[in-house]
């Protein structure tokens, strides 16, 4: 949905203004890498369909494929989902509603049932 078009139709004024910019970090903590590939982490939680964009671009340029396919991922929406869909992981879960009380809820209800 296209916020802008829509208001400028219903004759308001509008100014864009960037809030804040995401950067990508040139590398990723050597923690987290070990981790990765120690197999320490079972999920990952994305909000951002950016941020889930970056997380892929590194895993795949540090082939660490292999090592995240046994990871629950949870998105915040179907937006972030999409930018995942290509790795390979053990189950890529979609919040009912774009808020973090409905991706900790699915994280939950994932957590009872094991």
């Amino acid at each position: 949905f296209d916020i802008s078009s829509y208001l400028i139709s219903q004759k308001f004024n509008i100014k864009t203004v960037i809030l804040y910019e995401v950067r990508a970090k040139k590398r990723f903590p050597k923690k987290i890498i070990q981790a990765i590939e120690n197999k320490e982490i079972d999920a990952l939680l994305f909000y951002s369909p950016r941020v889930a964009e970056i997380f892929v671009e590194f895993i795949q340029e540090k082939n660490l494929a292999n090592q995240v396919k046994n990871f629950d991922v949870f998105c915040i929406s179907a937006k972030v989902a999409k930018k995942i869909e290509n790795v390979g992981w053990r189950r890529v879960l979609i919040a009912n509603y774009p808020d973090q009380k409905s991706i900790f809820s699915l994280l939950d209800s994932v957590a009872s049932i094991g």
